[in-house]
């Protein structure tokens, strides 16, 4: 089984790798999957998929979201995958990366 999250992260709240909450909610064991979006083509989604956007759902906060997100995930134990790329390349990676044939 494996996790995915999405970048950039949806939250209302800032990450913080010295945060005690988000090591309780930061998964370290497993198939850990990074899906890496660049935040120009984030908001681009999100616009295009939504009436009305958040209002943390700006190219801004959306990029300060991904670096601290990224922090979270560069300890070698994610396999970051390049989301800007089409559905089934993602796709191959993810089940690759999964350990699914």
């Amino acid at each position: 089984m494996a996790l995915i999250v999405v970048s950039p992260v949806s939250t209302s709240s800032p990450l913080s790798t010295s945060s005690p909450t988000t090591s309780k909610i930061v998964p370290t064991k497993g198939n850990l999957i990074y899906l890496n979006v660049s935040p120009a083509k984030a908001f681009r989604r999100v616009v295009n998929n939504r009436v009305k956007t958040e209002r943390f759902e700006t190219i801004e906060e959306l990029s300060k979201m991904a670096n601290k997100a990224l922090d979270l995930v560069s300890d070698g134990k994610w396999v970051i995958v390049d989301g800007n790329r089409s559905i089934s390349e993602i796709h191959v990676d993810i089940l690759r990366a999964a350990g699914v044939k």
